[in-house]
């Protein structure tokens, strides 16, 4: 009873035993064409990953030479055309060598940018210092913009023979400017199939919108954008829509077909055990097992990806009909029990022989795994050559390799896309070589040009101090001119005292010469002396001389003062920055223009405490007398001038203020104009306001002016320190 109940059981294992080997086959069929189609995925998805990247980087690439042809002299007009043809940069600037914004396109809400110094952050002075020193473009960290999102301030340095005449500051907006690149990938719509996120030392710069619910598998392309000196990881992710579209039907075709197959094995097996004898039911299941062959081929012939099989001496097993169609066959029957490398990969793309020991395909007999190539080529029937990737694997039972089974497809196409990438990095090449040479010869022209601003820079300084000089003279003549009046008046005074004291003196050593004659001489002596000491009172004049003298010395002090301030504004321009006092350049300024003020303005002097700053006192000089006789010829009859002094946290400051007739907005605008002026012909060269300002600006400070009609003019002087 027990062997046959153990007999019994014996078709029931078997019967199970079947089905669960087919269902193993099956779910390894699924589970590889399920892995086979999950990897071209991840292929197509770091494919488009590494397109992003190269048009990420070329965009940027040709931006810069354009960026760095931009002139000082038409910067305006060129940088407005620049931005309307190229989005992700909303602002550009101009900056001096010494760091401060000089222009800003568009103007309409950056003016108070003017005449700052946009590095002051850190992270900003050290791209500034980065491009000054290297004369190559430079990024600032990722920061976030006025106009909002985040974006980076690149410094693009104008370099001319060794010497910087500025830099150019481009705003460049992360997501405006990407946005722009993407949308130019086709066919699109691009950013709709993936969540695009671009990020910067990990930190998030850039994410797209569009994206419509990610794919719940975990697909991700990665590359690595190069910008500059910079690396950014550029992360791609399909959504569902796009990973729905590159899905075929044949895992889960494999899986279906596989259990009801497995459920037809069942069924069958045991419907024949009731019918039969115990012989008859191994004969049918060998039959059956034999009758699954055509199920597995119709999955083989299924599949778009060419596959064949090869036995230990390389002849072909089995192949589909995807793999017949790529290498010229009108039938996989032609490919079976050819021997494979013979015939299809025998001479490398060179024409060269390619042994069989040296085969890749053949490395899974000797090492028993999978090998892999993107570089080689396979051979048609009509013996032309197409560029393949393959993947071989080795066929093991119990540990022991019996075959080898390959997979492979036609990358034509990926060819020609990376060719066309390739050509066009040389024609970028070659356009930035020709771009750089141009850039030279303009520098070459622009660094003569500079040259002759220079020289006739310093002559209209100079030619604007002799005219001040020359309006000021009859002001400082009449200045030294009065001390040197009452010098003279009281020398005079003094030698009529001195006449007196020597009268006085002689009549002393006559009587002391006489105190040892006789009497009546001692007594003339003395009669004598009496009489020139009652000529004039002593005490009177001992006091008054000493007065003399004293009045004679500050008059003597007041006409070097004079003259050495007149030496310090003649030889101003060129000495060097030293430790300077505001409070002292105001007062020594407002000797040399005291008589030109005295007579018709009430001076308000109002001196704050200041610390001392490095500066050109002398060409500071220049500028306080410039905006007191300014505000001196503003005052029509009589008025009032306020020169006040205090400090900031940063700077030291200035302002002078008069009540005279002030300007109405149209002059405003223009009053820092070369050669404009609003005084009659021959008062003025319209030079002092526009040279006080370049004089402002080589110290890093500022000049503003605020003035309107009827209510006076207030020139503010900010220097830093």
């Amino acid at each position: 009873m027990k062997n046959r109940s153990n007999s019994a059981y014996q078709p029931l294992l078997l019967e199970f035993a079947g089905a669960a080997a087919l269902l193993t086959l099956v779910v390894y069929l699924w589970f590889l064409l399920s892995e086979r189609e999950l990897q071209n995925l991840r292929s197509k998805v770091n494919l488009e990953a590494s397109y992003l990247t190269v048009q990420i980087e070329a965009d940027f690439r040709s931006r810069l030479p354009v960026l760095q042809r931009l002139s000082r002299t038409n910067f305006e007009a060129e940088a407005t055309t620049y931005l309307n043809d190229m989005p992700g940069i909303p602002v550009l600037g101009w900056i001096d060598f010494n760091g401060l914004v000089r222009q800003v396109v568009p103007p309409k809400g950056y003016q108070n940018a003017l005449g700052l110094d946009p590095s002051i952050e850190n992270s900003r002075r050290k791209a500034f210092e980065r491009a000054e020193k290297t004369l190559l473009p430079a990024m600032t960290e990722p920061l976030n913009l006025v106009e909002g999102g985040r974006g980076t301030l690149m410094y693009l340095p104008r370099n001319q023979a060794g010497e910087l005449p500025g830099f150019v500051l481009a705003v460049f907006r992360f997501d405006a400017w990407l946005d722009f690149v993407f949308a130019a990938r086709s066919p699109g719509p691009f950013t709709d199939d993936f969540q695009i996120s671009v990020a910067w030392g990990g930190l998030p710069i850039y994410e797209n919108k569009g994206f419509l619910g990610l794919s719940a598998q975990k697909i991700e392309g990665k590359s690595k954008v190069r910008v500059l000196d910079q690396t950014w990881d550029l992360s791609l992710r399909p959504t569902k829509a796009f990973v729905s579209r590159g899905k075929t039907l044949l895992p889960e075709v494999v899986a279906f077909s596989g259990a009801l197959v497995s459920l037809l094995l069942v069924f069958v097996v045991r419907l024949f055990r009731r019918a039969s004898t115990e012989v008859e039911l191994r004969n049918h299941l060998e039959s059956d097992f034999l009758s699954s062959a055509p199920h597995v081929k119709v999955l083989l012939d299924s599949t778009g990806e060419a596959i064949y099989g090869m036995s230990l001496d390389g002849c072909c097993t089995f192949a589909n009909p995807a793999c017949a169609r790529l290498l010229g066959y009108a039938s996989a029957s032609e490919l079976i029990g050819q021997h494979m490398h013979e015939l299809i990969h025998h001479h490398n793309e060179a024409g060269e022989v390619i042994p069989v020991e040296d085969c890749r395909i053949y490395q899974v007999f000797t090492q028993a795994e999978a090998t892999h190539a993107d570089n080689e080529v396979f051979w048609k029937a009509d013996g032309t050559a197409f560029p393949v990737e393959y993947r071989s694997y080795p066929q093991l039972d119990n540990g022991v390799t019996i075959g080898a089974v390959v997979t492979f497809a036609d990358i034509t196409a990926r060819r020609a896309s990376e060719k066309e990438h390739l050509e066009l990095e040389q024609r970028l090449q070659k356009l930035n070589e020709s771009l750089e040479e141009r850039v030279q010869e303009r520098t070459a022209e622009l660094s003569e040009a500079l040259e002759v601003v220079q020289l006739t820079r310093g002559s209209l300084v100079q030619q604007e101090k002799m005219a001040s000089l020359g309006r000021l003279a009859a002001g400082i003549a009449h200045e030294i001119n009065n001390p040197t009046g009452y010098i003279l008046s009281n020398m005079a005074t003094l030698g009529e005292y001195f006449s007196y004291m020597s009268e006085l003196s002689k009549a002393a050593v006559n009587l002391q010469h006489s105190l040892n004659a006789d009497p009546q001489a001692l007594i003339e002596a003395a009669r004598l002396f009496e009489e020139a000491l009652s000529k004039d009172d002593l005490d009177y004049i001992l006091g008054d001389a000493t007065q003399l003298l004293s009045d004679s010395n500050k008059g003597a002090i007041r006409i070097r003062d004079i003259v050495q301030g007149l030496r310090s504004f003649a030889h101003g321009e060129n000495s060097e920055p030293v430790m300077s006092d505001l409070n002292e350049i105001v007062q020594e300024s407002l000797k040399i223009v005291n008589n030109k003020l005295k007579y018709h303005c009430t001076l308000d002097v109002q001196l704050g405490v200041l610390r001392p700053f490095m500066a050109q006192s002398g060409r500071l000089e220049q500028v306080v007398i410039n905006l007191l006789t300014n505000a001196a010829d503003a005052i029509p009859t009589r008025g009032t001038i306020i020169v006040k002094t205090w400090a900031e946290p940063s700077s030291v400051c200035l302002s002078v203020t008069d009540d005279g007739q002030g300007m109405p907005p149209e002059l405003v605008k223009r009053v820092f104009e070369p050669f404009f002026t609003t005084k009659d012909v021959g008062k003025g060269t319209g030079l002092g306001l526009s040279i006080s300002m370049g004089i402002i600006e080589d110290h890093r400070g500022t000049i503003d002016l605020n003035s309107a009609v009827g209510r006076g003019t207030t020139f503010t002087v900010k220097l830093p320190a």
